[in-house]
């Protein structure tokens, strides 16, 4: 295409996704795993906003095979994990964290800690199995209709075509890309996702608006959160009509004039110096909670923190049944191993 064609191509863009994404009756939506795994993240009356304009959409909600086998994956992961901040406000003692009475009583253990600690542990057990039997989410995607699925020979063929470009595209961006050096599996995800969505354009005859969070990566859409411009010019040629992505984050946001940050999983504390070779999914060690792994490290306003999770917390039986602690800490309370991530969970 020449700068001319790509130019103009951009334009009728820019008209068409103020049209389409209205999101009239007409036109199909399909979610992406973390706009589906945001609900469970954010503050109850947020939630039922959400899932009752989702629910108002149900008509025009589709949902991808790849999405719901993501979604489901980690689904009892994240509700648990986000389970005690969600509800703090109708279960004022879940205010504070379990995690932190727990490493009190692992500095200082004590009897009326302990029960206290395993009380709450139950608590959060009970209302965990009936949030599960009430679950607003999962019923919202079990009525979703799904997108055409692969048959056996498209599944290979683009397995085959994502571990070719893996290995041999660098410049260009294509869905997945990103995930590639930091997922160690499932890196094939966000390209299934892309072409299931192709399939149905091109089968209907019909756009898609295509909602995700996952715009950090750039491979959804560019560090301006804008759309890639050869996705729009391969789509269209391959299904004459418009894929539509959008964070939907902002877009949310802007028509509940509210803000859908997830809670912190724990109070943020300062990391010290020296920070430059840490990098995220190398294990570390920790004196009261064993090993864990380093999954993210950001800025906060000029400082530099560090998002650590264990998988169990040193040798205390009392928290064998209890899920996943992630906590930030500072970089002196661990011993850095040599080992990549992988093998931990």
């Amino acid at each position: 295409h020449t700068t001319s064609s790509t130019q103009k191509l951009t334009n009728n863009y820019k008209e068409e996704i103020n049209i389409i994404s209205e999101l009239n009756e007409d036109t199909p939506l399909v979610l992406d795993t973390n706009i589906l795994l945001r609900l469970y993240c954010i503050p109850l009356n947020r939630k039922k906003q959400l899932i009752k304009f989702f629910q108002e959409k149900k008509n025009q909600l589709f949902l991808s095979h790849q999405v719901k086998k993501e979604f489901l994956r980690h689904r009892l992961k994240v509700m648990q994990e986000f389970l005690p901040w969600v509800y703090q406000d109708l279960y004022p003692f879940l205010k504070q964290p379990v995690s932190l009475e727990i490493k009190r009583f692992l500095d200082k253990p004590n009897q009326k800690q302990g029960d206290k600690i395993l009380k709450q542990l139950k608590f959060q057990e009970e209302l965990m199995q009936e949030l599960i039997q009430n679950d607003e989410v999962f019923e919202l995607i079990e009525n979703c209709e799904l997108l055409p699925q692969f048959t056996d020979q498209e599944y290979n063929f683009l397995n085959t075509e994502f571990s070719f470009l893996s290995q041999h595209e660098k410049k260009i961006m294509f869905p997945g890309k990103g995930d590639i050096g930091i997922k160690q599996k499932n890196q094939l995800g966000d390209y299934l996702i892309f072409h299931e969505m192709l399939k149905f354009m091109k089968e209907e005859n019909k756009p898609i608006v295509f909602f995700t969070v996952d715009t950090s990566k750039g491979d959804w859409l560019d560090k301006q959160k804008k759309p890639h411009t050869h996705y729009l010019e391969k789509t269209l040629n391959a299904t004459n009509n418009y894929l539509v992505i959008v964070d939907g984050t902002r877009w949310l946001e802007k028509k509940f004039k509210t803000h859908l940050d997830p809670f912190p999983l724990l109070s943020e504390q300062k990391l010290s110096a020296n920070t430059n070779i840490l990098t995220t999914n190398l294990f570390v060690i920790h004196s009261a909670f064993g090993k864990g792994v380093i999954k993210s490290i950001y800025d906060n306003q000029g400082k530099q923190m560090v998002c650590v999770d264990f998988e169990k917390f040193g040798e205390k039986h009392l928290l064998k049944d209890f899920c996943k602690l992630q906590i930030f800490s500072t970089l002196s309370n661990f011993t850095l191993i040599n080992q990549h991530y992988g093998s931990l969970f």
